[in-house]
């Protein structure tokens, strides 16, 4: 799939989970997500590699890409958003308990977005067709 799919389903994913798109550090976490969705490699370096790629892209220095995604994920969190994995997965496996580490969600968004473009792509190619329930 083209890489713009994979950019609406994130900027859908985080504003469904309560994220603001006004807020410094939606572009930051947005496209250190849109990042690793090209390179999962990135993942195993988040510090070293990701925040590095992101701050080069928006021109900032590492520790203001970090703080960014931190400040935007603590908001998130503080808003209940993140009980909308819950939606996600069709049943309560999240109960707001915990706040998700800068890796531990860019990771999750990740395969979830992985897991969801793979399940449209099996659809187009065997003419399956996908009720709102599967989306």
């Amino acid at each position: 799939m083209e890489n713009n799919v994979y950019e609406m389903m994130s900027s859908e994913y985080l504003v469904r989970m309560g994220f603001n798109i006004g807020s410094i550090g939606f572009d930051y976490l947005k496209q250190a997500i849109d990042y690793c969705i090209d390179n999962e490699d990135l993942l195993d370096g988040i510090t070293t590699k990701l925040y590095p790629k992101v701050a080069e892209r928006f021109g900032v220095k590492s520790a203001v890409v970090e703080r960014g995604i931190r400040g935007i994920i603590d908001k998130a969190y503080k808003k209940g958003g993140f009980l909308e994995i819950n939606t996600f997965y069709n049943k309560i496996i999240y109960n707001n308990d915990f706040k998700f580490s800068n890796s531990e969600f860019i990771a999750l968004m990740v395969y979830r977005i992985k897991f969801d473009i793979a399940k449209i792509e099996i659809a187009n190619k065997y003419n399956i067709v996908l009720t709102k329930y599967e989306d």
